[in-house]
Parts: structure tokens; C-alpha cells; sequence
């Protein structure tokens, strides 16, 4: 054997990095036909010299999101709780979640958000392939919203809620479950508050009648001023 025998070694830099694995690339959704359709007529909508009261009203009519399914609302909470982001489920999976139980169709997710910790959060919805649709301010606790969704015309959408605080308006908090699935959610009290102060809609009535059964079964009694000072109305949904 010749003594010449050149050892070749890997640069540092070519040294394979140690860490934890990159998450997967999100895969894009696809929309099927129908939604697309109505959604194509809804931005259609929204570009016309109209009352922006008028559009809404049609909006509603004209438009619903396309259902957002558990594992995705899994997928998102994880995501963000494993990115540091606090977060509870609020809205109709909130309501599913205290009652661990699939109820109805949802059209949305609605996660309440430290406020703190909403740039984290923007950019890991952004991660995970969803893009900001729109924003709406509030003066009221949990008004205010920053909506994403996965697609531009017929997307399945998330609400970001700020909070300010985590103490702050009696805001409670409890663990529920989506699928099986332990996550964080909004608690009974502050969910039935949510839903005082407006005319309540078919899925409204159904959700407030769980939440009063849940209610009537825990040992805890709500003071009803304690209801009454968290968040009045939840920013409008198509939940």
C-alpha cells in the first residue's frame, strides 16, 4: 500500500447541522368547485359602488367559507403552541371542545392570542401556507381580529384575537378536546358571555343551550357579573 494516502475530511461548513427537523411545507389547499364559484362572485361583490352595509348583507348570503376541518384545527393549534404562541380556542370549536364533541359543520376558527405574542403568530399562520385576508379593530375585549385564510378566493379561515392580557376582563380559561385531542379553550363562563348583547342565530342557540348544559352540571356556580364583564359579542363569523 502506497504511504501516500490522502484522508479527505468534510469541511465545518458541510457538516450536516444538528437541530430539530424543518417543518413540513404546508400543502396547498384546493378549494372544490363550488366554493370557488361563490367565491369569485364575492370579490366581485366587494368591488361594486355599494353601501358597505348592502355588501355585507349580500356577503352573507352569497358566501360561506369552506368547512374547517379538526385535524386542521389540530395542525394549527400545534403549530403554534409549539412556536411559543398562547392560544385558546374560542367560536363554535371552542363550544365543541368543552363539550368534547363534533357538533356541527364550522366555517372558521377563532383563537383568542396574547397580544404579545401576535407577530409570532401571524408568521407562523403564514408557515403554515395561510395569508392575512383582513383586519378589524374593536375597542371591545376580543373585537378585534386579524383574519388569515388558505386560499384567496374560497379559503378555510382563521380569527386571531388579540388579549391584551390573560387576566384581564374575567377572560377564564379551560382544556377541552378537538378529535380526542387535548387543547386550550376559552371556559363555559366566558364562552356564554360571548354569546349575550345580540341576536342570536340557529347555530347560536345551539351552542348557547350546550354551553348551559355544561353549566348546569359543574359544581361552580358563575356570577352573573362575572359574565357580564367579559366579551360581549365575538367578532362575527360564518361559524
Amino acid at each position: 500500500m502506497s504511504a501516500n494516502v490522502a484522508v479527505l475530511l468534510p469541511e465545518p461548513s458541510a457538516a450536516k447541522a444538528v437541530g430539530p427537523a424543518p417543518a413540513p411545507r404546508p400543502v396547498a389547499f384546493r378549494p372544490p368547485l363550488f366554493y370557488l364559484l361563490t367565491g369569485a362572485l364575492n370579490a366581485i361583490l366587494w368591488r361594486l359602488p355599494l353601501p358597505r352595509r348592502l355588501i355585507v348583507r349580500l356577503d352573507l348570503v352569497l358566501y360561506r367559507n369552506p368547512p374547517m376541518p379538526a385535524h386542521l384545527v389540530l395542525a394549527v393549534v400545534d403549530r403554534l403552541r409549539a412556536a411559543g404562541v398562547r392560544c385558546w380556542i374560542s367560536g363554535g370549536w371552542g363550544v365543541d371542545a368543552l363539550t368534547r364533541r363534533h357538533s356541527r359543520t364550522h366555517r372558521d376558527l377563532d383563537l383568542v392570542v396574547e397580544e404579545r405574542d401576535m407577530p409570532l403568530a401571524c408568521a407562523t399562520m403564514a408557515q403554515l401556507g395561510f395569508a392575512e385576508w383582513y383586519r378589524e379593530h374593536s375597542e371591545l375585549p376580543l373585537e378585534s381580529r386579524v383574519v388569515f385564510h388558505d386560499h384567496p378566493l374560497a379559503g378555510r379561515t382563521v380569527d386571531l384575537h388579540p388579549l391584551e392580557s390573560p387576566g384581564a376582563h374575567h377572560i377564564e380559561f379551560a382544556a377541552g378536546a378537538v378529535a380526542g385531542t387535548g387543547v386550550p379553550c376559552l371556559s363555559v363562563a366566558t364562552q356564554l358571555a360571548a354569546h349575550e348583547g345580540y341576536t342570536l342565530r340557529g347555530h347560536d342557540r345551539s351552542d348557547v343551550a350546550s354551553l348551559r348544559a355544561l353549566a348546569e352540571r359543574s359544581p361552580r356556580v358563575v356570577p352573573p357579573e362575572r359574565r357580564a364583564s367579559a366579551s360581549r359579542r365575538p367578532a362575527a363569523s360564518r361559524a
